[in-house]
């Protein structure tokens, strides 16, 4: 959609980034009334299946913006000495997506890992599959507070972020020094 210029190409990445501008909570029931109707209510791949389809807007606008920023010329040089469009895309293009590709992993893994509302709306109060947000706020009620059950899950939930924040430190830091710097 970066590359093509034709009025079908702009008509379809409008149609793929147009659900960024619907809030969540304006659908949300309606979401879970299609899940129950399709069976997929309950069920962890049907939840991950929900959290593709409400992440893949934002990948898309992030991805599109950053090829339109890939210069056309490494393209047909490739394409010149012999790379097909696969080998084109694999061993040119895609590389040099990496803070792309690191940027959409982390807003979409932290989006999911720190979201409450859907797999509450999704899995409910079922026992045998929940997240750990789900978990800790089981540990609450209307009569009771387990703070030490509390903490020991916030700790828990905490955890996951702060190893994958250290594995991307690099590309976090390359991407904020990129978009900071013009040249």
């Amino acid at each position: 959609m970066a590359r093509v210029k034709t009025r079908y190409s702009r008509f379809c990445f409008l149609f793929c980034i147009a659900p960024m501008m619907i809030p969540f909570q304006s659908f949300m029931l309606t979401l879970v009334n299609v899940a129950t109707t399709l069976h997929i209510n309950g069920k962890i791949w049907g939840l991950a299946i929900i959290y593709w389809g409400l992440g893949a807007p934002m990948s898309i606008f992030l991805y599109q913006g950053f090829a339109k920023g890939i210069p056309l010329e490494l393209e047909e040089s490739a394409l010149i000495d012999g790379c097909n469009q696969f080998q084109l895309f694999t061993r040119i293009i895609f590389p040099m997506l990496k803070s792309c590709t690191a940027t959409v992993t982390i807003i979409n893994v932290m989006w999911i890992w720190n979201d409450f509302l859907l797999p509450l709306l999704m899995l409910g109060g079922r026992k045998s599959s929940k997240t750990l947000q789900l978990a800790a706020y089981s540990f609450m009620g209307q009569y009771k507070m387990e703070w030490q059950n509390i903490m020991s899950a916030a700790i828990l939930i905490i955890i996951p972020a702060l190893i994958l924040y250290l594995i991307f430190q690099k590309s976090i830091i390359k991407g904020v020094v990129a978009g900071a710097v013009k040249g």
